[in-house]
């Protein structure tokens, strides 16, 4: 402990930056998710002036960490210019897995473990791998038989790892789990929202984002990604807000439940 008074310590953020946010298999598809939560530290830590050299711990949250390699969070570390003396925590609480890293690093400050502290979150979609299942009850177990198996007794079958890790039910004890929409869909009928009202509350966010760009409103958030290549220019917004087609919105099929579901891949 570094202060005998860690209880009167009070936190400050300090700053805040991004990256732009890509769709899955957009502009951003190449750029690992390192490398993207790496911008966003040296962008936050300029924006306040504050040297690398001064961070003693990053928290960074992951969810989709397969083939990521070892330590995310060191990694961004080190990506973003932090001295090899930082601390560095992975944290996975799936969705809140960020928050989680903030609350971590107001933790540390307040207990006196630290003085600076990094904290943030980061993701690729598009470059999360498949694993090899053995094409049997689709849980874990599958891929595990598959990898002591050598696949020389079955057929293999690729077990997706953004649904696996990311957006799968795991508590479901018989088969791989359920999507989250499938719970979106059960939400929506159970407080009676229905699907009109959903593709209303979509159009109006699309809208919102659109108008918060082109009024200047989230320049200042963002770092832009350098996609590398001679004279191509960096990635500095967001690419989704764009891509709505909103003559189509109420035409969209319902993306889980095909005959009484209300939640698709807009709304």
């Amino acid at each position: 402990m570094r202060s005998p008074a860690a209880s009167e310590r009070d936190v400050f953020l300090v700053a805040g930056k991004r990256t732009p946010i890509g769709c899955l298999g957009g502009v951003l598809a190449n750029v690992p998710a390192i490398t993207l939560g790496a911008a966003a530290v040296q962008a936050a830590l300029a924006s306040a002036s504050i040297p690398g050299a001064l961070v003693e711990e990053c928290y960074f949250g992951c969810v989709l960490g397969a083939n990521l390699g070892q330590a995310p969070a060191r990694q961004v570390a080190l990506g973003a210019g932090l001295p090899p003396s930082c601390c560095c925590t992975t944290v996975n609480k799936v969705c809140a897995s960020g928050a989680k890293a903030i609350a971590l690093a107001a933790q540390s400050i307040i207990l006196g473990q630290a003085d600076v502290v990094v904290a943030g979150g980061m993701e690729s979609m598009s470059q999360a791998p498949y694993c090899i299942g053995d094409g049997g009850s689709g849980g874990p177990e599958g891929v595990y038989r598959a990898r002591i198996s050598g696949l020389r007794l079955f057929d293999a079958q690729l077990v997706d790892t953004i649904m696996r890790d990311g957006l799968l039910d795991a508590a479901q004890r018989q088969g791989p789990g359920r999507p989250m929409g499938h719970f979106g869909d059960l939400c929506a009928a159970h407080y009676s929202i229905s699907r009109e009202e959903q593709d209303a509350y979509a159009l109006e966010s699309y809208l919102r984002a659109r108008q918060a760009w082109e009024s200047g409103h989230m320049t200042a958030e963002v770092a832009p990604v350098l996609l590398g290549g001679r004279g191509s220019d960096p990635v500095s917004r967001d690419e989704e807000p764009w891509r709505l087609q909103a003559d189509k919105l109420s035409r969209l099929r319902p993306a889980f439940d095909r005959e009484h579901g209300t939640v698709t891949a807009a709304n």
